[in-house]
Formats: structure tokens, sequence, C-alpha cells
């Protein structure tokens, strides 16, 4: 029984894990059975240490349990396990060596930390939730709470049951799920208040939305109504001047919708001219894009607002244009994004 313990709750060291392969070359090369029969047998129990190893942290840190002792304690061990992979000096260190088992211990803790488990019971909470409100099956369900379009709507649904507070902390930390790790997802307010899911980096922020919809293609707006509008005040306006400037209002409204047609024909061309050069829209290369403004906002300055980067596809490159407001608190909000040929 005591021998059983050890190997649940032990993880493979750096030795053991030599001990491993040198088993394996025996067992690949030897001539000799009894020692290879020694090397089976020592193949064996390693291999049963290593799984059983993975298993009682899963044990302990699953079903919510992360913030327990009794995961806190298998972690530890874990994590003395990976120190003992990042000895040597930093060009020769012991992961290197071993990189499938160093990757692994790296995921373990990954997968069983406090952050990751929350973040999949959201994810499953609100797979959950869509599948009831929408009478979808789980694949459906789960697929569509993986796009940025389908969790905001997901999100927004579960307001009035669960309260506007509650569902902005889950829309944030589905896109802390969905995004990159290389930079922090908030709920930050924009200039009027209003809280919007945000990428944060440093003293540099990035209004989701603004990659997400506004650049592939979803500014808000039916193009083809607006455009109507648009048509039919142009129309009465060349009919009868006099008649159109009895109301201030058709030519404040005319200008209006100028704007928001401008707006929305810029989405639509961005959108274009990141899928011709194949980057397409998902979350890595949403995420990509972020990161490389993110970084650029540091050479932003008040009397240099603009930065620009360019991201490459399968099909070529785009240049992104990005204007900053400079915040009274000295930090970077992205205003505005455009696309542009690479030069």
């Amino acid at each position: 029984q005591s021998g059983k313990t050890t190997v649940e709750n032990n993880y493979l060291s750096v030795s053991e894990k030599t001990e491993l392969e040198i088993a394996k070359q025996k067992l690949k090369n030897s001539k000799d059975p009894a020692e290879r029969e020694k090397a089976q047998q020592k193949y064996d129990a390693l291999l049963e240490k290593d799984i059983s190893s993975d298993k009682a942290v899963i044990a302990a840190c699953s079903n919510g349990q992360a913030a327990s002792a009794a995961c806190a304690g298998e972690r530890l061990k874990v994590i003395a396990a990976k120190g003992g992979y990042e000895t040597g000096h930093y060009n020769n260190q012991v992961s290197d060596m071993y990189p499938d088992a160093y990757g692994q211990i790296v995921n373990l803790l990954n997968i069983t930390s406090v952050d990751a488990q929350n973040q999949q019971q959201v994810k499953d909470a609100m797979v959950n939730y869509a599948m009831v409100q929408f009478g979808v099956d789980r694949a459906t369900a789960q697929a569509y709470v993986e796009t940025y379009d389908g969790m905001k709507v997901v999100a927004a649904s579960m307001a009035p049951v669960i309260g506007a507070a509650a569902a902005s902390k889950i829309e944030v930390l589905a896109g802390k799920q969905r995004l990159s790790n290389s930079f922090e997802v908030s709920s930050l307010p924009d200039a009027n208040g209003k809280n919007h899911i945000t990428a944060v980096k440093g003293d540099a922020k990035i209004p989701v939305d603004k990659i997400e919809l506004y650049m592939r293609g979803k500014a808000s707006g039916d193009l083809d109504s607006l455009q109507a509008e648009y048509n039919s005040l142009k129309d009465a306006r060349i009919s009868s001047q006099k008649e159109f400037a009895k109301d201030p209002n058709n030519a404040k409204r005319m200008e209006v919708l100028e704007k928001q047609i401008h707006n929305i024909e810029r989405s639509q061309d961005m959108a274009r001219v990141l899928e011709q050069a194949g980057i397409v829209n998902t979350a890595s290369n949403n995420s990509m894009i972020m990161d490389k403004l993110l970084d650029s906002a540091q050479g932003a300055t008040s009397a240099n607002r603009k930065t620009s980067v360019v991201v490459s596809g399968p099909n070529g490159n785009v240049r992104i244009y990005a204007t900053w407001t400079i915040l009274p608190d000295g930090t970077k909000r992205l205003s505005t994004v455009n696309t542009g040929t690479f030069k």
C-alpha cells in the first residue's frame, strides 16, 4: 500500500526521466534477454508512475477544486519537478533535452490552475445556457460560443437572468479564454462611461470590438438602408433646395448618414484586404493583430498619435494604421484603425 501511495503521489523527476530514456534505448538496442527484461520492468514502472502522477494532480484539482489544499499540495510536487527541468545554463537547460516531459508538466500546471478552471466553467455555463435558450445540441452550442459574435449574443441574453455586472464578468473570462495570453483582457469604460471588453498591454488599450468587429467588416448599421435614406434626402435637395432647407435637420441627417456609410464601407474594405492576404477572421489572427498594435503604441505620443504595423498572411502582407487617444492618465487607447498596401 505504501509503495502504491508513493507511485501515485510522486512526479517523474529529471533523474527518473533519464532512467526512462536509458531503458528505452536498452529495449531498442540490447541483444541480452536478461538486460532487456530488466529494462522493460524499469520502463513499465516509470511509465506507470508518470501516468498515475498526472492522474493524482488532475483528481485533486478537477471539478472546481483548483483552490483546494489537496490541489495545492499536488501542484507543489509538479512545480518541484518543473524546477528540476529548468536547471543548467539558459542555453543548456534540461528542459531542452526533454521537451516532451517539460511540456507535459507545464501543460499540467496550466490546466489545473484556478484561472483555467474558472474559464472552463464559464465556457461550460455559456454552452449549457445556449443549448436551452436556442434549442440546439451541445456541439452546435459550443461552436457558437467559441465565435466572438456568438459569445456576445449569449452573454447579452444572460444579462437579464444573472445581471449586467455578472454578464460582463462572464464576457471578460470568455475573452481571456479566446484571445492571446500575451496581453490582459479587462472590461474598461470608454469616454462615455460604457464598458467594453479591452485588450491591455502596458499603457496601451484596444477595445476588442475595434478588431473583431470593425476591422472584420461588421461595423453596425444596414448599408443598403442608410444609402437609400441618404439618396432620398439627396434627391429631395436636388428637387427643391428651398423646401429642403426649410428643415435644418435634413442637412444634419445627411452628414450623419454620410459618416455612417463611410464607416461601414471602410469596415468592409478592411475585411476584404485582410481576407485577400489570407489573414482570415480567427481568434488567433485577431489576437496577433492586437498584440502587434499594442506593442506599436509604445511609439505613440501626444505629438504623434499614429503608429503602423505589418501583418503577414499566406497570400501577402498588410499594413495596419492606428491612431491612439492619449488619456489623462497617460495611457493610450486605440481610436481608429485602417488597412493599407504594404510598402
